[in-house]
């Protein structure tokens, strides 16, 4: 199941609800940031896999985002085989 949410509000919503596999998180998002969703996320969720997908691909921002609990990092744009690959991490072995 793929759900898409535009606002951490709604996925943190969503997650009490659901059980997912993996989060697939963009770290520049309107009304909160990716490190801060991804640093609720972890509190709430800790088991659940996060994986960062940005445009703003610096050294500083994938140290950002693995320290605030992220497993993994893909820089936009996301190359189907980069992403395949990083579904199939979680996914299929977890």
């Amino acid at each position: 199941m793929l759900t898409v949410q535009k606002t951490v509000w709604r996925r943190l919503r969503w997650l009490a609800k659901k059980n997912y596999d993996f989060i697939l998180m963009d770290l520049k998002m309107p009304l909160m940031g990716g490190i801060e969703a991804i640093q609720k996320l972890k509190i709430r969720y800790p088991l659940i896999p996060i994986i960062a997908q940005t445009a703003y691909a610096t050294h500083e921002e994938k140290e950002k985002a693995m320290e605030a609990g992220c497993n993994d990092y893909l820089t936009k744009p996301i190359r189907k085989d980069e992403l395949f690959a990083m579904i199939e991490k979680y996914y299929v072995n977890p």
